[in-house]
């Protein structure tokens, strides 16, 4: 008998269609199979995706041009699911989803602001040079600044902690600590493979 795929079974298809050359050989097969995978994962439950799980899917969607505005909401739901363990989340993997969101031009607000308080949180040792470009892009060009509970009633706008300048401080705060809180996953791994690329502006979609 055929057995469904999993949520991490289809994001490792989708990564690795949007990491081939097969979008430019044969894209109307792309976007058959995307949009019967789109489907699919509008099945599962929220808590049925890890953070890791919702990044690369929105990543490979993004980078083959499938938009499909269901999905991109259901994957936002996932992500800001109330259960979900801060040792999900990775600079790289918030870096991984603002990019995706943003190359489909996406103004999703409530993440926007899930993900600035993820990363306002974030031990400084955990921001790579990439994801801190990323951050910092995608948060400029939304004009969105989102204030730390610390310093949003501060009259001083000087001091104002907003999640560009967060993030930045952290990337130099990073470049002389070796430090990183155990709370939250590991910056560096290797799942990320192909995904994390696209922090840089890597893969096809442009």
């Amino acid at each position: 008998r055929h057995r469904a795929l999993s949520v991490s079974q289809m994001a490792s298809v989708l990564g690795a269609i949007a990491g081939s050359s097969l979008v430019w050989v044969d894209a109307s097969s792309v976007e058959r199979v995307c949009t019967a995978l789109s489907a699919s994962l509008l099945l599962y439950p929220p808590h049925a995706f890890t953070v890791a799980d919702c990044a690369i899917i929105a990543s490979a969607m993004a980078r083959v041009k499938a938009f499909d505005d269901a999905l991109f909401q259901h994957i936002s739901r996932a992500v800001r699911y109330k259960g979900r363990r801060r040792s999900e989340f990775s600079s790289q993997a918030v870096g991984v989803l603002l990019f995706a969101y943003s190359r489909v031009q996406v103004q999703d607000g409530e993440l926007l602001a899930f993900l600035a308080d993820v990363l306002v949180d974030m031990p400084p040792a955990f921001f790579t040079p990439q994801a801190v470009s990323v951050v910092v892009t995608v948060y400029a060009r939304a004009h969105l600044r989102h204030y730390s509970p610390a310093t949003s009633g501060s009259n001083n706008n000087n001091n104002n902690n907003y999640v560009a300048a967060a993030s930045y401080n952290s990337y130099n705060n990073n470049l002389n600590s070796g430090g990183g809180g155990s709370e939250w996953g590991s910056s560096s791994g290797g799942e990320w493979g192909s995904s994390s690329s696209s922090l840089g502006g890597g893969g096809g979609a442009g």
